[in-house]
């Protein structure tokens, strides 16, 4: 009871300690205590924890140890997502480290909750996570290009209905859970699924999924929601390492968004691809990673789309590359196809049987005419 007491009356405080500093209103040197028998001054060891001169992991990890500790390991902290990308691809490619252009994203927790006060009393708005998710993701999320320049073809449907990013992404993917990752991909939990199967309910709507639609059916456990349901993504075309190293800015020969590649996720389920198209010094480097567009779109794709489209289907086929990205990622391998529609032994049993079918049925309609 006198700890929950003593808690009450820090948060209480707060305002005023702003004003006026923490240590003359929660630690005064002079006088004596008064009153019911048990009253005493705040202890130092107190006091010292709950002094914060800037919103750091160290000094939040007086008070928030488990946080502070799986942050420390967390994508936001380490970059590692961006790092280890970096030096399997271009960074091998053509002997450079990782410039420091592409790691000034890293994060401390005053990037996201600002200082002492506001990250007790409020909650951290969806413009922050924009803010620093600034190129594509965060942007697209909402319906605009990198930078909000200019507006895409749609922001995600999910945006519209009101959602923000706290309400997919979880405490433990955003702080850490104490795992190191090496991609976004594998720290990354949360599934279209969670909500979509389960019937869960988020700001009073129900997420709904049928399974008697075909597609559903045909394609279960076999693509990402989002390879038939993202209506677009940006992809930067010709990142100039050159440039980036010696001058410290970013130079792309293009921006495009009516591009749209398949691989084969590390999950064995077809995902989008990104793009990465890069040179350095007259080389250049071209590497394909899964990826999930935030432009996700209630009217799904149509078979056209992908069967109708080898360059989809078949990246490796116009622009080459490698895939990065967690192991097991891979390009769909290119199989034997039917009237431009891959198919396995069953597919071709279908089809067989089909065309038998049809000459029983035209031997039969010759011998009824006779």
């Amino acid at each position: 009871m006198k700890h929950e007491i003593l808690v009450i009356i820090l948060l209480l405080s707060i305002p005023i300690a702003v004003s006026v500093g923490l240590c003359s209103v929660m630690y005064p040197k002079q006088g004596e205590l008064l009153g019911p028998s048990g009253s005493s001054f705040i202890p130092n060891e107190t006091i010292q924890k709950i002094i914060v001169k800037e919103a750091t992991y160290e000094q939040c990890g007086k008070c928030h140890d488990d946080i502070a500790k799986n942050f420390t390991k967390s994508l936001h902290f380490t970059i590692a997502g961006v790092k280890e990308e970096f030096e399997k691809g271009a960074g091998e490619e053509f002997g450079v480290e990782i410039p420091k252009g592409c790691t000034k994203c890293h994060t401390d927790c005053s990037s996201c909750h600002g200082n002492f006060t506001t990250a007790h009393t409020k909650k951290v708005p969806m413009e922050v996570c924009i803010e620093c998710h600034h190129a594509r993701v965060g942007v697209n999320y909402i319906g605009y290009l990198s930078g909000k320049k200019a507006k895409g073809p749609n922001p995600d449907v999910h945006y519209e209905k009101g959602l923000e990013c706290t309400d997919c992404h979880t405490v433990e993917e955003i702080h850490g859970d104490g795992n190191y990752y090496k991609s976004e991909k594998l720290a990354v939990k949360v599934r279209c699924e969670d909500c979509h199967l389960t019937g869960r309910v988020v700001k009073n709507m129900t997420a709904t999924f049928d399974p008697n639609i075909v597609a559903h059916r045909i394609h279960d456990g076999k693509l990402a929601c989002y390879a038939c349901h993202a209506g677009w993504y940006q992809t930067c075309y010709n990142c100039h390492l050159d440039v980036l190293i010696k001058e410290g800015k970013k130079k792309i020969d293009k921006s495009y968004t009516d591009k749209f590649w398949l691989i084969r996720g590390h999950d064995g389920k077809i995902k989008p691809a990104y793009l990465m198209y890069t040179s350095y010094e007259n080389k250049t480097h071209i590497g394909w990673v899964e990826y999930c567009p935030h432009t996700i779109t209630k009217k799904a794709k149509d078979c056209s789309f992908c069967h109708e489209k080898a360059e989809v289907m078949y990246p490796q086929t116009v622009q080459g590359g490698e895939v990065l990205g967690p192991i097991k990622s891979s390009f769909i391998p290119i199989g034997k196809s039917i009237l431009g529609v891959q198919v396995d032994l069953i597919g071709y049993g279908l089809v067989a049987s089909i065309i038998i079918s049809l000459v029983v049925h035209g031997i039969r309609h010759i011998k009824g005419r006779k």
